[in-house]
């Protein structure tokens, strides 16, 4: 939309088109801030190229840089509280974290399991690489197109989005195969690490294959509109008809099959926890990102959602990013004696533990530095020093 918009302004001139396409990066922005990022480096190259072209003129240029500015300052407005906790919690990846999340360049060529091409490619080559294969059908008419077209002043834009996208996937340095054959000398994701706000809170620059991918299919669209106006509008439509088939012939449907539990399937425990007042809730086991069992957290993240809204506050979360401070914490009172764990609990007032007991003797059979927690509600057990407020064959809550 914001691409669409700018192509307007410039045609017509009109600044409320310039302003609709800064409304839709904000839009972007917030639904997702990673999309953000290639929002404004599609919109920067497009706006680079055209200016050049003298397809905008600097007063348009000021226009659009003039609402980009009042659009940044809603952003670190409303962003404050993220720029806080960012801050507090030391959200920021190392280097060594963002190279082992980048594309390497032969995985542009290689099926992922969500192509009916998989099976072939494993056969062939046994990998199992990231997800940056774009797709047989878009591949070949990417290459061919760029072949065609790349001579073409209005293949420049979308062109300089391909590369520029692929070259940012590939991280700080180039891989021709995954952390094999790299080449030391700095790519240009390095630069934007080190000088741009917010990238270094990106774990994977492999992501950046949208923008390759959007650039692809600008270009695919500029040299199948081309092509086909050459043709019958029979056979332009038999033909598209042809490719979207075959594009959407090579997925292997369906692409997501995660069961998402029903009330009636949501354990009785937290049935109960819903008719309790707002708490501070700690549940064990506690995972780390490092630790076995964590595929539990997303299923309770759901019994929360479902059930609980924002009723309790829980200790427990889940995500890609765990802060230093919080694995620290987490790792102490996996390791401390009994005493020292349950001052542990006290001091962050926690009021409700909750032991999920089948889930407790799989953590310390995979786990050996769970152990302690064994012992430390061996003695709240034993000792009664906190109320056992609910129990059922899986799970029991303590009163802290």
């Amino acid at each position: 939309l914001g691409i669409y918009c700018f192509l307007k302004f410039t045609s017509s001139r009109k600044n409320y088109w310039a302003l609709l396409l800064v409304i839709c990066w904000l839009l972007q922005i917030f639904n997702t801030v990673f999309l953000g990022y290639v929002y404004i480096f599609a919109l920067s190259i497009f706006t680079l190229i055209y200016f050049w072209q003298k397809q905008i003129t600097k007063k348009m240029l000021l226009v659009l840089i003039k609402y980009f500015i009042l659009a940044l300052v809603i952003v670190a407005i409303i962003f404050q509280p993220y720029f806080r906790v960012a801050r507090t919690w030391q959200a920021g990846r190392s280097i060594n974290d963002v190279f082992a999340g980048s594309s390497y360049f032969l995985e542009y060529f290689y099926p992922t399991q969500n192509s009916r091409l998989a099976d072939l490619a494993e056969k062939i080559i046994i990998k199992h690489p990231w997800p940056s294969y774009l797709g047989a059908i878009v591949s070949i008419l990417g290459l061919l197109t760029i072949v065609k077209l790349w001579r073409l002043p209005q293949a420049w834009a979308p062109l300089s989005i391909f590369f520029t996208g692929l070259v940012m996937s590939f991280g700080p340095y180039f891989q021709l195969i995954k952390q094999k054959l790299s080449i030391p000398l700095p790519l240009p994701y390095w630069f934007t690490y080190y000088l741009i706000p917010g990238f270094k809170s990106m774990r994977v620059p492999q992501r950046w294959s949208h923008l390759a991918l959007l650039g692809l299919a600008l270009l695919i669209g500029l040299g199948l509109s081309r092509w086909f106006k050459k043709l019958k509008p029979k056979l332009v439509a038999l033909l598209s008809v042809f490719i979207i088939t075959l594009v959407i012939g090579e997925i292997r449907l369906p692409l997501f099959t995660k069961a998402v539990p029903t009330k009636s399937e949501i354990p009785p425990v937290y049935h109960w926890l819903l008719r309790q007042p707002g708490q501070v809730v700690l549940e064990l086991p506690i995972q780390t990102w490092v630790m076995p069992l964590s595929g539990l957290e997303i299923t309770r993240l759901h019994y929360h959602s479902f059930l609980l809204a924002a009723n309790h506050t829980f200790i427990n979360g889940y995500s890609s990013f765990e802060p230093p401070a919080y694995t620290k914490e987490i790792s102490i009172f996996r390791t401390l004696l009994p005493d020292e764990a349950i001052n542990w609990l006290k001091i962050q007032k926690i009021n409700l533990l909750i032991v999920h007991k089948m889930e407790m003797q799989e953590l310390y059979q995979k786990d050996q530095e769970a152990l302690p927690l064994k012992l430390t509600l061996e003695t709240i057990e034993t000792k009664g020093c906190f109320i056992r407020v609910y129990d059922d064959e899986d799970t029991s809550v303590y009163q802290i």
